[in-house]
C-alpha cells in the first residue's frame, strides 16, 4: 500500500509537471495573453515552482498540514468553549492551563508564519515557490 501511494503521488507529480509544460508552451505561442500580462506570469510562476520548488514551503497536502489543521481545529474548540466562561465567571487561568493558554496563543502565532509558507494552487496548477505565494 505503501508503494501505490507513492506511485499515485509520483503520478500526479508527473501530471502537473506535465500541465505546466502545456501551459508553458501555450504562453510561448502567446495563445495564453501577452507577455507580462498576470495570467501569462501566473503560468509561468507555477512552471518554475514545479521546476524549483523551495525547500522551506510546506506542501499543502502533506501530513504535517493534516495534522496542523486538526490542532487548530481543537484549539479553536477549546477557546470556544474555556474563553465565554471565563468571562462570565471572571475566571483567570492560573498554573497549568496558564501555560495551555500560551502555548495556544503562540500555536496562532505560528499559524500565521506556516501559513505564508504553505504552497497553492493557482489555476489548477501547484505553486512551492515562496516569492509567488
Amino acid at each position: 500500500s505503501e508503494r501505490n501511494a507513492l506511485r499515485k503521488l509520483r503520478d500526479r507529480l508527473n501530471s502537473q509537471v506535465e500541465r505546466a509544460a502545456h501551459l508553458e508552451v501555450k504562453n510561448r505561442q502567446g495563445s495564453r495573453g501577452r507577455p507580462g500580462s498576470r495570467q501569462t506570469l501566473v503560468h509561468n510562476a507555477a512552471f518554475n515552482a514545479l521546476v524549483h520548488p523551495d525547500p522551506y514551503v510546506f506542501h499543502p497536502e502533506s501530513k504535517f498540514r493534516y495534522t496542523w489543521d486538526m490542532l487548530a481545529l481543537l484549539f479553536t474548540a477549546y477557546i470556544f468553549m474555556v474563553v465565554p466562561y471565563q468571562i462570565t465567571f471572571d475566571e483567570d487561568p492560573t498554573g497549568a492551563l496558564k501555560v495551555f493558554e500560551w502555548f495556544v496563543s503562540a500555536f496562532f502565532a505560528l499559524d500565521i508564519l506556516v501559513n505564508f509558507n504553505m504552497g497553492i494552487y493557482m489555476e489548477g496548477v501547484l505553486n512551492m515557490q515562496r516569492r509567488t505565494i
